[in-house]
C-alpha cells in the first residue's frame, strides 16, 4: 500500500494559483498571484478566510476579492489562527535585511504588523498548531524536528525527529498528542516518546481539527477523510481538485486549498464548490 501512495505523495508541493479577480490591496495589483498557498485560516474577529502564501497573507472579502495585509510580502508559512486577530507563522522575509528564517512570529491585529517571538534567524516552521491547553507544535523544518512550546512561542524542547514531515494536527482531546502526515504515506500519531503508526491510514497530506474533536485529512488525489481518533478514517464523501496545499475545518465552512484553487465545503466535506481559481 504505501509504496504506491509514496509515489503521489512525491508530486505534494504548494501549489501557484492565479486569482483573476481585481484587489483592494495597498499596491492596486491586478491579477494577484497566490503563488504557493501555506496555511488556511478563519478569523474568528470578522469570520472571514486568511490565506497564507508565499508573497503574503491575503483576507477574502465579502465579495471574494483578497486583500493583502499589511501590505507584507513575506513568505509565511506554518499560519494559524489562535484567537480573535490573532495570528502565528513563520516563513521567509522579502527583504534582505531582516534575519532569515523569520523563525515563530505572531501578529495582534488581524496580520497587519508581525513582531518576532523566537527562533529568528534559526528555525523555518513548515507546520504550526495549537493545541486547547495552549501548547504549540511546530514542524521545525531546519531539524527535521518536531517542537512544542508552552508558553506561547517563547521557548521550545524537542518532542519528536523526523525527516519528510508534511503537516501536524493537535490531537483535540490530548494536551500535546498531534497527529503527523509524511512523504512516505504513513500516518502516525505522537504523544511524548511514543510513536504510534495508524495502520490502513489513508495517504493524508493535509490534516486539521474541528472545535467538536473530529479530524479531517486531504489525501493525495483530493479525498475528504474524516476520523474522530486519528486511528480510523473514513471518505467524508467529497474531494477537490489538484494537488493538495491546506485545509482548514475550524469553522462551519470548510476550506480547502490546492493548485487548481480554493474550495469550501458547508456539509462538513460532503462536496465541495469551487471558491476562487
Amino acid at each position: 500500500m504505501h509504496s504506491r501512495l509514496s509515489r503521489a505523495l512525491a508530486v505534494v508541493v504548494g501549489p501557484f494559483l492565479l486569482i483573476s479577480a481585481c484587489s483592494a490591496t495597498d499596491d492596486a495589483e491586478d491579477p494577484i498571484r497566490f503563488e504557493h498557498i501555506h496555511g488556511l485560516d478563519i478569523n474568528p474577529a470578522d469570520d472571514r478566510l486568511y490565506v497564507a502564501t508565499h508573497t503574503g497573507t491575503y483576507r477574502l472579502e465579502d465579495d471574494g476579492v483578497p486583500t493583502r495585509m499589511g501590505g507584507h510580502r513575506d513568505d509565511f508559512m506554518g499560519f494559524r489562527v489562535v484567537g480573535p486577530n490573532k495570528f502565528i507563522a513563520s516563513g521567509h522575509p522579502a527583504t534582505s535585511d531582516r534575519p532569515n528564517p523569520m523563525g515563530f512570529i505572531q501578529s495582534q491585529d488581524g496580520g497587519k504588523t508581525w513582531e518576532a517571538r523566537s527562533l529568528e534567524g534559526r528555525s523555518d516552521l513548515h507546520a504550526i498548531d495549537a493545541h486547547a491547553t495552549g501548547t504549540i507544535t511546530a514542524i521545525d523544518s531546519t531539524r527535521n524536528a518536531v517542537i512544542q512550546s508552552d508558553d506561547q512561542g517563547r521557548t521550545w524542547r524537542d518532542s519528536w525527529r523526523r525527516t519528510h514531515l508534511i503537516d501536524i494536527a493537535a490531537m483535540p482531546r490530548s494536551p500535546r498528542a498531534f497527529v503527523a502526515t509524511r512523504t512516505d504515506g504513513i500516518v502516525t500519531i505522537v504523544d511524548g516518546a511514543r510513536e504510534r503508526v495508524v495502520d490502513d491510514a489513508p495517504a493524508l497530506t493535509y490534516v486539521d481539527g474541528t472545535t467538536d474533536g473530529t479530524l479531517a485529512g486531504l489525501d493525495t488525489e483530493g479525498r475528504v477523510w474524516v476520523s474522530l481518533d486519528a486511528h480510523g478514517w473514513a471518505p467524508a464523501g467529497g474531494s477537490v481538485k489538484g494537488v493538495p496545499a491546506a485545509i482548514s475545518v475550524r469553522g462551519g465552512t470548510w476550506y480547502a486549498a490546492t493548485s487548481q484553487g480554493i474550495y469550501s465545503s458547508s456539509d462538513r466535506g460532503g462536496s465541495w464548490k469551487l471558491l476562487l481559481t
